[in-house]
């Protein structure tokens, strides 16, 4: 079967569409049409699927050619274009000569040859050129000159040095990424080598410099990246930049991510870090309709409030932010959210919330930022346009952050910061203009809500309950306890007394919300709102500022109990050391075991207050002692 093949070929593999990028010898280099890295295939094994029938071409029942788009004449530089011209003109004029002699041919293109002020061509080389001229349907680029094709293209190396440059190639081809001047040094000394070892008459001809680097030059790229650079810079140089198709319509497509801000907030004198944004960006309208900002690393929670958010009205802009000029409007059910493969959008949680929310979930490729292009962008645009601009921020690299102390610097607070990211939000990039959509996202999403208005969730649907952080823990006493805040309700009292194996209850918790939390009932399967006990310090925490504060106190109170302790155990070493100074033999044993105790609990505490500051422990054996032996601190 003769097919030919041509760089643009557009074809399908089951029904995915693939556009021919490259044709490197027997190699063929072809791209999904939505981006992405290339993929590489032999000629023979293109083919063989054509004859499968497992590519299909957009001609149905037919192969289409191979011809391309060829460059126009405008194309070339002047001086082609000219001698292009130039030619034409003999013909013209070789053709307008009615006598067919040779003589008379000869001298009209003589005399327009001294018209025009150039050299004079021969009869048989004009002839040649009307020749490709008729051949070509007379298309006037078959006269464009191929002066860069003269020359010898012949190899001139023998077979035995050929040899020695594709080894040092091959050399060249390694992840440690060799300079070829450095291989190419390395082939010199070989063949000097070599050399010296055979007749002196007969040597190796030693290639220059130009002939190695031509012969690199001639090697596959994709073999010479992935062999120097490895399979993700082949994916990063070959992948194609056509961008995905057009969301259809408002809430079609929405995508989120997450990133870790360049700026470093702070709570009074304490340093809190750099927190972590999730933010979800409408598709069509480049709309943002929910975030999530906290310190910890990217989890299932941020994700779920993050998807809250999305769904909720933004009206409380308004109160919270009184300095908010414009409305935020866009929110509602998603139908499609492209996430990336990390654990947080793979979680058992995550995929049954989207289900029941009827949200259907496209997980893209690793290493694949161009599946979700959109959201990837504004990351980079909240850094540049807000992030870097507040005191505290940490820039992008530490070249660009120079000698600003961003610690030193760190003033604003995690609502400080959330109440100047509203304001940018709603009323910077909301309003701004965007490339893409033509207009700005607030006007785009105003105006596409009155074609198609985004659908709710249902009503029957507790967003707490269902994009709640599930845990597990057991009744005691009518309560649960989770991170140290106690919950208690008669209902809990009530589950207690059951059996056994229901007492370990499920429970959902809002966890920017450690006021209440849903615990399923064992038996009716419906969950029961239960308040903390100590609800006016739980009703509004989230749980991050909870954690953090636990974590301070367990400093504090560790710090304390370590001292009282640490106290103790030397009052009791004083006291057992006197006791060991008296002759009686009760009292001694009784203070050998209390020694032999004290000396294990402080060995625990690494040894900070030794029992005895005097020698060594040594071993007493005594006969008043009935045979017992024990390890005490001889005074």
């Amino acid at each position: 079967m003769e097919v030919q093949i041509s760089i643009g070929q557009k074809f399908k593999i089951r029904g995915s569409a693939y556009v021919v990028s490259n044709i490197v010898g027997d190699f063929i280099y072809f791209n999904f049409m939505r981006g992405g890295p290339a993929n590489r295939v032999t000629r023979e094994r293109f083919i063989l699927l054509i004859e499968q029938e497992k590519i299909q071409f957009e001609l149905e029942g037919a192969i289409p050619s191979a011809t391309q788009t060829q460059r126009t004449l405008a194309d070339y530089e002047d001086s082609a274009v000219a001698e292009v011209k130039l030619r034409k003109r003999f013909i013209d004029e070789l053709d307008s000569v009615v006598d067919g002699s040779k003589a008379t041919r000869s001298a009209r293109i003589k005399q327009v040859a001294d018209e025009l002020g150039v050299n004079c061509p021969s009869v048989a080389t004009v002839y040649r050129w009307r020749k490709a001229y008729l051949a070509s349907g007379e298309d006037v680029r078959s006269l464009v000159s191929n002066h860069k094709r003269k020359g010898n293209r012949r190899e001139r190396l023998s077979e035995e040095v050929t040899k020695i440059v594709e080894s040092a190639l091959s050399e060249w081809l390694s992840a440690e990424r060799k300079s070829l001047k450095w291989v190419y040094d390395v082939m010199v000394g070989r063949i000097v080598e070599i050399n010296s070892l055979r007749p002196v008459e007969h040597p190796l001809h030693t290639p220059d410099y130009a002939t190695v680097a031509r012969y690199a030059k001639k090697l596959d790229p994709f073999l010479v990246t992935l062999a120097r650079q490895g399979k993700q810079a082949v994916e990063r140089v070959t992948r194609s930049r056509m961008g995905s198709p057009e969301a259809p319509f408002l809430m079609s497509e929405v995508q989120i991510d997450h990133t870790v801000l360049d700026i470093v907030l702070s709570s009074g004198e304490i340093i809190l870090g750099r927190p972590t944004l999730t933010v979800a960006i409408e598709k069509k309208t480049a709309a943002i309709v929910g975030f999530f900002i906290d310190f910890a690393p990217p989890s299932y929670y941020m994700v779920a409030e993050c998807l809250k958010h999305v769904l909720r009205d933004k009206s409380y802009i308004k109160g919270k932010y009184p300095g908010i000029k414009n409305e935020w409007n866009s929110f509602g059910l998603p139908y499609v959210i492209y996430t990336d493969n990390g654990k947080d959008f793979l979680s058992r949680n995550f995929e049954i919330a989207c289900f029941e929310l009827e949200i259907s979930i496209v997980v893209c490729p690793p290493r694949s930022p161009w599946f979700k292009g959109q959201v990837e962008r504004f990351l980079g645009t909240i850094n540049k346009g807000l992030v870097h601009n507040i005191a505290g921020t940490t820039k992008s690299n530490i070249f660009d952050r120079g000698d600003y102390d961003s610690l030193a610097n760190s003033v604003l607070s995690l609502e400080d910061f959330e109440a100047v990211f509203h304001k940018w939000l709603v009323d910077v990039y909301m309003q701004t203009r965007h490339s893409r959509v033509g207009t700005s996202p607030a006007k785009a999403w105003e105006r596409l809500e009155k074609i198609t208005p985004p659908r709710p969730p249902r009503s029957d649907i507790n967003l707490d309950i269902l994009l709640g952080e599930n845990v597990q823990r057991k009744i005691s006493n009518g309560r649960v306890y989770i991170d140290n805040l106690a919950y208690a309700s008669p209902v809990l009292s009530a589950i207690g007394l059951g059996p056994v194996e229901h007492q370990q209850v499920d429970i959902k918790r809002n966890v920017m919300d450690l006021g209440t939390v849903f615990v399923l009932h064992p038996v009716t399967k419906q969950y029961v709102e239960v308040n903390a006990v100590d609800w006016k310090y739980a009703r509004g925490l989230p749980k991050f500022v909870h954690l953090e504060l636990q974590k301070a106190k367990r400093g504090e109170d560790a710090k304390d109990d370590f001292y009282k302790v640490a106290t103790a155990k030397k009052e009791l070493a004083d006291e057992i050391n006197q006791i060991m100074g008296k002759k009686n033999k009760r009292t001694r044993k009784k203070a050998a075991r209390a020694a032999g105790w004290a000396n294990e609990v402080i060995t625990q505490q690494d040894e900070l207050l030794p029992l005895a500051t005097t020698e060594q422990p040594g071993l007493i054996d005594d006969g008043d002692l009935d045979g017992e032996e024990f390890i005490v601190v001889r005074k």
